[in-house]
């Protein structure tokens, strides 16, 4: 069976270390249970575009893109914004690796532009919103449980980390999705 499943992972980037322009990587510090590095890929996007109206309701088309150029996270915003641009209702992932592992779409990991949160129930999630982009949409069955659109995954990760601090918040963390490939 071919296709990516979305996991969660809590995760945060708490360091970036200096990119130089022929890098195509930058190490970054997530916060899982356990803090693990992570390789920025910054010369590859994926971008994920809704099918026709003759597809499957739940059917997209997934592409990993080259990217030339970038030399840090703000050039992978950039990038992504001309991409979603050219392909509405697209949306663009960052491809993480961890280090030392050969890429491969088995060892690929997506951050997407989406943050999970649970509240303790003490705030709502406009209140806690309400100085910040995004909009949090309920996930059903799952009490004070939300998902967060932060527009691209520098945003999400910024969020995460600015969520972290608030009151009322008992776990936020970054929406990843891997891809079940055998190695």
């Amino acid at each position: 069976m071919r296709g990516l499943c979305a996991l969660a992972l809590v995760g945060v980037v708490t360091t970036t270390l200096p990119v130089r322009a022929q890098d195509t990587k930058a190490l970054v510090t997530v916060r899982t249970p356990e803090q693990e590095q992570f390789e920025l890929a910054l010369d590859e996007v994926e971008i994920e575009v809704q099918r026709g109206s003759n597809a499957p309701a739940s059917g997209s088309r997934r592409s990993i893109l080259r990217v030339a150029g970038a030399s840090g996270p703000a050039d992978l915003v950039r990038t992504g914004t001309d991409l979603e641009a050219k392909n509405p209702g697209g949306r663009v992932n960052w491809v993480l690796y961890r280090p030392g592992v050969a890429k491969s779409p088995a060892t690929r990991v997506l951050l997407t532009a989406e943050v999970g949160l649970i509240l303790d129930g003490s705030v709502q999630p406009d209140q806690l919103l309400a100085s910040i982009v995004g909009r949090a949409r309920a996930v059903p069955g799952v009490p004070n449980a939300y998902v967060v659109d932060a527009g691209d995954p520098l945003s999400a990760l910024n969020l995460v980390e600015r969520l972290s601090q608030r009151p009322g918040v008992r776990t936020v963390y970054s929406l990843v999705k891997r891809q079940l490939a055998a190695r």
